[in-house]
């Protein structure tokens, strides 16, 4: 009988596994890869993260878990905002004007305002509850966190918006967990801190890609059950080929659908959602 069970291999599962590692624990993945929202490709020199790509710095619980695997990361130079919208690429200046230099109707851009200035004062809030206190576990930290506007939805709290007006605030909070009618209100403010203040701390990229921490995850296991068992358990997925143990099928697939390209790219690397938006995808080749 195992320790434990996780169900899912993207980084809040395999984050799980590595928190467990000194236990017995089977990890379930349904799709073909490892990751989940975290995916990366290179493309010449570099590399294309779909999903979170933004890790907290020193003293974070990203950081901590980052030198335990043995995976590097860079602090990240420049701005965290840039938006695309109808062919109009902004990536300078103040983020609170760029309403007004899009090519949008001006009840957008009023809607936008509105909604903004709810945001921006919910986002002031956040800040104070995701604040560190001197002496406090950080379960109780976390805790605090998620039950931050926990009882409604982003969209819910943003308020009915037209399309222009969500293609501002959309692709922000969908890109990196999930759609605004299913996150809640308290993440998707979480994700907009980033907008306004930088010095957040989420300010590193993995050397790589994002990917690459929980593909590392999966490797660690797999040399484990190797050195337990005296034989390899492994299984090539993906396109990088990466070797996973203990293989075990789920049926078919559920892979989470990657967000839009077209809005302000600033991400935060918490999970803070009411349930991830899954589309049924191809039958499993699965994992650890």
């Amino acid at each position: 009988m195992r320790d434990a069970i996780v169900i899912g291999g993207g980084i809040a599962g395999m984050s799980a596994a590595w928190r467990l590692r000194h236990s017995d624990v089977l990890v379930l993945e349904g799709s073909n890869r490892i990751g989940g929202r975290l995916r990366s490709e290179r493309r010449g020199a570099y590399w294309l993260n779909w999903g979170g790509h933004v890790f907290g710095g020193e003293g974070s619980f990203a950081d901590k878990l980052l030198k335990e695997v043995g995976v590097d990361a860079l602090n990240l130079q420049g701005s965290f905002a840039a938006l695309a919208y109808k062919g109009k690429v902004l990536n300078d200046g103040n983020v609170n004007f760029y309403p007004f230099r899009l090519p949008i109707s001006w009840s957008a851009r009023w809607e936008i305002v509105k909604a903004g200035i709810k945001v921006m004062r919910a986002v002031n809030a956040y800040g104070k509850v995701n604040k560190p206190r001197k002496g406090e576990d950080y379960r109780v930290r976390q805790q605090r966190i998620y039950d931050f506007m926990a009882d409604k939805t982003f969209s819910e709290f943003t308020g009915p918006l037209s399309e222009e007006a969500d293609a501002f605030f959309r692709p922000t909070v969908s890109r990196s967990s999930g759609d605004p009618e299913e996150i809640s209100a308290g993440a998707g403010v979480g994700y907009f801190l980033l907008v306004w203040d930088k010095s957040s701390g989420l300010a590193r990229n993995i050397v790589g890609g994002a990917a690459t921490l929980p593909q590392a995850i999966a490797h660690t296991q797999r040399r484990k059950d190797i050195g337990k068992t005296g034989g390899a358990h492994g299984h090539c997925i993906g396109a990088g080929h990466h070797q996973l143990g203990r293989i075990t099928a789920l049926g078919h697939a559920a892979h989470a659908q990657d967000g839009q390209f077209r809005g302000l790219a600033h991400l935060i690397d918490h999970a803070h959602c009411h349930r991830e938006h899954r589309r049924a995808g191809q039958p499993a080749h699965i994992v650890l």
